[in-house]
Order: structure tokens, then C-alpha cells, then sequence
């Protein structure tokens, strides 16, 4: 049985609301949640983080794409002293398919560096397919391996060699080109471009029309205006011909070898020129020229280009504003002369990466060139014998 106080408690407690507590006190019912002014905060404290992590997530992802170029570079560096090794040479920047390199009999359009070092480079299977001025039973043509050889490009077309292409680079693997020759069946619509530039040498620059002397340097091994600019025959890889480490008086350690040449140029009307070593042919074609450009040379009005390399003649990263034209139903400068252009003879060294272009030398090693690195030094180390081996610290 309860006593009058027990039923009086339980009727006190039965009567509760539901908001009071055991204790007599009562609880605040409210729902939690932001206002305007507080969620406005909070977004605007999120956007200040993202934009201060962001930048750092640029930087990391292209210093991983640096990284994979310099690797590129020195896949590229370990082939040619291979190749050396072997021959006694290094390979020639672009030849035609001549002996010793092939079996015609005549000047055409022959291959480049890019695949004479194919079999030091773990694709000498690839090599063995190809073509070099005869057929496939091996009598001598004169078609030309690197440019509207239907069989070679067969053999290459799907082929991609990642060595030979920047990841921080946006020119495409296969630009679309406006000109009818450079469609199928005369080009494979699927074969590569090449990023990196063999370099031939140094040649004076040029403001319009007008060279000018640089003070402490003679280069005399050039076609002054050729058809699309200026060739030397003073680097490492050059058309026409090849040298072997004795005839770098200079060094290996202060001769560039290999450097980029894989981003947009501008023309003066702010229209983008794509500019890059063979880009409107793929990484084959080389040169059709059997001997290296010299100034006395009877044909300096010809085509002297050499595909897959250049010679320097503008500051890196030079990229415009180029005077503009359409050059091979194109955006283009005029290449016949400056030498920049779609086709260009001396399209200046350029990368996606800021500050600079990686660059790869005569012994193998990788060196990072500056923006600002002057044109006297450009033209030392681009030479391999002008006995000016050391100037501004390189």
C-alpha cells in the first residue's frame, strides 16, 4: 500500500510535462543550425584554403611532369653514348636515305636522330622494320623514309614513345594540319610528334630582315636564308653529317646535345602558332640533304631544314610576338625570314615548364637553361668548338 506521500509524488510525476526535468528545472527545446551570415564564413574559409592549397598541387603534379621529362632526357642521353659506342660517332641530326644510312640513290626525304638511335634505345625491332630507300625486298627506291612513306607509317603509325614527348606539354600527339599533303594516305593520321630538338648549332640572330653580329662569335658552317631560315653544322646533331666525341674541342660537358621544343608560339595578332621541330610530319622524317649546310655551299637558297633538330638563334622561351602569316594553310610566322615558324629552321627552344627548358649534353648530363640566359651563352653551348667553353657560369 502507498501512503498519501507516495501517491502524491507519483501523481506529480505522472502530471509532468514533457520539457521538465526530475529535478523541477526545465529543458530549452531548439534545433541546431547555421545562419546566413555563418554559412558565408564557412564557404568563404573553404575557398581561402582551396586557393591556398591548389597552387601547391599545381607545383607538385609539374614537378612530377619535370621529373618524367628530365627522365625522357636521359633515356634520350643514354642511347646516343650507346650509339657513339657502337659507331664511333654520334648519329647524324637528320640525313637522307643514302649510304651509309640507306640504299638510294638520290636526295629525298630521309629520317632523323629520333630513329637512327631506335635499336639503343630497347626498340631496335621497331628499326628492323623499317625502310630506308628500298622496298621490301630490298631494292633500292628513292621514296623517302620519313616523309609520304606509306610503309614505314604503317609499321610506326600506333606506335608512341613516351621518351619522345614532354607530359608538361600541351602541343598534341597528332596535330590537325589544314594543308591537303599532310593528310592520308600521304601521312599516317595517327604518328607521333617529337618534343625534343637535336641542336645543330647557333646562327646570328635576326631582328626583320637584318642580322646582327654577336660580339666573340664566327660561325661560318651555315646557309645564310636558306628556304625556311638559317642551318648550322656547328652542335652535335646536324643535317648532313656526324661527329664523334674527339670533335668536341669544347667538351661534352659544354655542348648541348638534346632540348625541348614542344610549346605555342604567338604571332603578332595574338593568334597561336604551334611550333615545334618536324611538327607537321610526325618524328620520322629527317633531312634530304646528304651534306651538312655550309656557308660557301653552292645551294644556300635550298631547303636545308633539318627535321627534329634546330639551330639556335633566339633567346628560350622566345615566343612571340612573331610577325604573323599562313604558312601551309596555317597559323604560322614567317619562316622564310626569321626562320620560326610552323616549319621553321630556327624555332627557338621552348617548354611548358616554368622558367626554362630542360636540356640534354654531349656526356649524358641534364642541366635546367634559364629563361635568361643570353645569347652569347645560348651560342657556346650549342657549339662544340669555338673554345668558349665557359661564359656566365655554365
Amino acid at each position: 500500500m502507498f501512503s498519501a506521500r507516495d501517491r502524491s509524488l507519483r501523481g506529480r510525476r505522472a502530471g509532468r510535462r514533457p520539457c521538465e526535468s526530475t529535478t523541477g528545472g526545465s529543458l530549452r527545446s531548439h534545433r541546431g543550425g547555421f545562419t546566413l551570415v555563418e554559412l558565408l564564413v564557412v564557404i568563404a574559409i573553404i575557398g581561402v584554403l582551396v586557393g591556398l592549397l591548389l597552387p601547391a598541387v599545381q607545383a607538385a603534379r609539374e614537378s612530377a611532369r619535370r621529373a618524367q621529362c628530365l627522365n625522357n632526357l636521359k633515356q634520350i642521353g643514354l642511347a646516343m653514348q650507346n650509339f657513339h659506342s657502337a659507331i664511333g660517332q654520334f648519329p647524324h641530326g637528320a640525313y637522307t636515305d643514302q649510304a651509309p644510312i640507306g640504299k638510294a640513290t638520290e636526295e629525298s626525304w630521309g629520317s632523323a636522330w629520333t630513329v637512327f638511335i631506335l635499336p639503343y634505345f630497347e626498340q631496335g625491332a621497331l628499326h628492323d622494320r623499317m625502310l630506308f630507300g628500298e622496298d621490301a625486298k630490298g631494292a633500292p627506291t628513292n621514296n623517302g623514309s620519313g616523309w609520304q612513306n606509306g610503309y614505314n607509317y604503317a609499321v610506326v603509325g600506333a606506335v608512341r614513345i613516351t621518351a619522345y614527348q614532354c607530359p608538361s606539354s600541351m602541343m598534341l600527339q597528332r596535330p590537325t594540319i589544314g594543308n591537303p599533303s599532310f593528310e592520308p594516305p600521304n601521312m599516317s593520321p595517327n604518328i607521333m610528334t617529337n618534343h625534343y630538338a637535336g641542336i645543330s648549332g647557333f646562327a646570328v640572330p635576326q631582328i626583320g630582315a637584318q642580322e646582327f653580329d654577336l660580339i666573340g662569335f664566327n660561325e661560318e658552317r651555315k646557309a645564310p636564308r636558306a628556304q625556311f631560315g638559317t642551318a648550322s653544322a656547328g652542335g652535335l646533331l646536324f643535317a648532313g653529317g656526324r661527329v664523334s666525341i674527339a670533335k668536341v674541342t669544347d667538351g661534352t660537358s659544354n655542348t648541348m646535345m638534346v632540348s625541348e621544343q614542344n610549346d605555342y608560339l604567338f604571332g603578332s595578332n595574338g593568334q597561336e602558332i604551334p611550333a615545334s621541330t618536324g611538327l607537321p610530319y610526325g618524328w620520322l622524317i629527317g633531312a634530304n640533304k646528304s651534306t651538312p649546310a655550309r656557308l660557301d655551299h653552292p645551294l644556300v637558297t635550298g631547303d636545308w631544314r633539318a627535321h627534329q633538330c634546330t639551330t639556335i638563334r633566339y633567346a628560350i622561351n622566345q615566343k612571340g610576338p612573331w610577325p604573323f602569316r599562313n604558312e601551309f594553310s596555317q597559323a604560322s610566322s614567317d619562316s622564310a625570314v626569321n626562320g620560326v615558324g610552323v616549319i621553321g629552321t630556327n624555332n627557338p627552344l621552348t617548354s611548358a615548364h616554368p622558367g626554362g627548358v630542360n636540356a640534354l649534353f654531349g656526356d649524358g648530363s641534364i642541366r635546367f637553361l634559364q629563361d635568361d640566359a643570353s645569347l652569347r651563352t645560348l651560342a657556346a653551348l650549342a657549339t662544340r668548338d669555338d673554345g668558349q667553353a665557359n661564359v656566365e657560369g655554365n
